[in-house]
């Protein structure tokens, strides 16, 4: 068993945000596992402040009545989409209920919120488009619902180009200073499954293992929903993985 290897570098900011918390949180609820845990995992929190610190002031910048109407409006036909297909389950034709019901799964395993941060619902939201326009279009088709997956993929890029435009006019410093910060947190993250893999070779997985299978869990969660990946996970020993860290592309937050 190992800590899979993950791209952290191209998670978008409220993504990389969220996955890093969650980890630091498996990570703080079983540092004593081993005394080289807490020494590794101060400096891990250390640098997820200073980005925390960043992120706000990043986040801050962006924030304009624009960008909050558009938010308001995909939200809106987010909602309406998801009701539409709940109503459809109810369909005197069983060929609809069923894809009504093929439907409502892709939106349970998503669960997208709309209350999200606008990045990570963004994301999360092109990957689910994406999903209805590809994998379930015939559902789709069959339900008449494409023009409304249209609208939602309309507003969904209305305010990707909103949050571009504020983004290059107002964030530059933020940018670059939150960039750093995130790459400071990174080589944080990285040293700790770095030296958590080690211990596990050296001495035995046993007494790493539920703490390797809770970050398997949230890497292969992360894969899925903030990279687009169909990871299967590796929470069983013979599994191949990295050594962790991330996948040596430039650390370039987006927005």
């Amino acid at each position: 068993m190992q800590i899979e290897d993950i791209g952290i570098t191209k998670m978008n900011n409220g993504g990389h945000y969220n996955f890093v918390e969650k980890q630091i949180g498996h990570l703080s609820d079983n540092q004593s596992v081993s005394p080289k845990v807490p020494p590794l995992l101060s400096q891990l929190k250390e640098k997820f402040a200073a980005e925390g610190s960043y992120l706000k002031t990043f986040q801050k910048s962006m924030i304009t009545d624009s960008i909050h109407a558009a938010d308001k409006k995909r939200d809106a036909l987010y909602v309406g989409l998801h009701e539409m297909i709940r109503a459809h389950s109810h369909n005197p034709l069983a060929e609809r209920v069923t894809a009504a019901l093929e439907l409502l799964q892709v939106f349970k395993e998503y669960a997208i919120r709309t209350g999200l941060q606008i990045d990570t619902e963004t994301g999360m939201m092109e990957n689910l488009i994406n999903d209805l326009q590809t994998k379930f279009a015939s559902q789709v088709k069959l339900l008449a619902l494409g023009d409304y997956v249209k609208a939602l993929s309309s507003a969904n890029e209305e305010l990707k180009s909103l949050t571009a435009s504020r983004l290059q006019q107002q964030a530059g410093r933020v940018v670059g200073a939150l960039a750093a910060a995130r790459r400071q947190t990174d080589n944080a993250y990285k040293a700790v499954i770095q030296m958590l893999n080690s211990l596990m070779v050296v001495e035995g997985e046993e007494r790493y293992r539920s703490l390797a299978i809770l970050l398997n869990a949230e890497i292969t969660h992360a894969k899925r929903e903030l990279l687009g990946q169909h990871a299967s996970g590796n929470t069983e020993p013979g599994g191949d993985a990295g050594n962790g860290g991330d996948d040596g592309d430039d650390d370039v937050p987006q927005g």
